[in-house]
């Protein structure tokens, strides 16, 4: 899996670092004078600095040898959204992203922290819960008409997904810290949307995304008061594909 995810990254750097310098040698050999003093808002090359919002609906299965749906164990999602790269010629941005993402708790999980709250002498038992998503990778994308206001682009990355819950409970004296992780590849992650233009540097629009993954590999750890203490990890037996679909609001800055 992890050799994959090599190949896809250097697949997508190769393609962004042969667009860099291909426009490079095109401004160039055309108008040596437009490649050094051409004014900024037509530099070829600009630094692109992303941050997005929204909220992501799961789809489809968590394992491929359970019956339970994704969204089972975490209901969705509101990410905080980063991306780094840059901008080739105003049409081609390429460069890495990072997301977290607030999960709310899906309705297995939730049943199971809810019994939690009172234990077997009766006593109440202090329970929070609480799921957590985050995805990195790398992405390029095409940008229609990066000088008009309105902008319509697309994008598509290859990366890797976490998926984690923590339960905690604590009743008198004791208490106990659980906490499940589940990590895989996101194999496909197709974006589009539209900038308007805010500006010189700022853009700013809705944008839906569609991320393609499965999870590969889990860990639990226990610590405290656990009836079985210790952390263990593996591989997950039978992986299934599962989707998350993204609809939200990204601001651009172009330096």
């Amino acid at each position: 899996m992890k050799s994959r995810l090599r190949v896809g990254f250097a697949l997508l750097f190769g393609l962004g670092s042969m667009c860099f310098s291909g426009t490079a040698r095109a401004d160039v050999a055309g108008d040596p004078q437009r490649a050094t003093v051409q004014p900024q808002h037509e530099r070829w090359s600009r630094m692109e600095l992303g941050l997005r919002t929204g909220y992501g609906i799961p789809i489809g299965k968590a394992t491929g040898d359970g019956a339970r749906e994704l969204n089972e164990f975490i209901a969705g999602q509101v990410p905080v959204w980063v991306d780094v790269g840059a901008r080739v010629n105003g049409h081609v941005a390429f460069g890495i992203y990072y997301s977290y993402g607030f999960g709310l708790v899906g309705s297995y999980l939730r049943d199971t922290c809810d019994l939690l709250e009172v234990s077997v002498t009766g006593a109440p038992v202090d329970v929070s819960c609480y799921a957590r998503s985050h995805r990195v990778g790398v992405q390029i994308g095409y940008h229609f008409s990066p000088k008009d206001e309105i902008d319509p682009w697309i994008a598509a990355g290859i990366g890797h997904e976490f998926f984690d819950f923590t339960l905690s409970s604590a009743s008198g004296p004791a208490s106990a810290t659980t906490t499940i992780d589940a990590d895989g590849m996101e194999y496909l992650n197709l974006q589009s949307g539209l900038d308007y233009r805010l500006g010189e540097h700022f853009r700013a629009g809705p944008f839906l995304g569609l991320t393609v993954g499965s999870y590969g590999e889990f860990t639990r750890a226990c610590h405290g008061d656990c009836g079985v203490p210790g952390t263990t990890s593996g591989d997950v037996r039978s992986s299934s594909t599962h989707l998350w679909f993204f609809l939200g609001l990204r601001g651009v800055a172009l330096l």
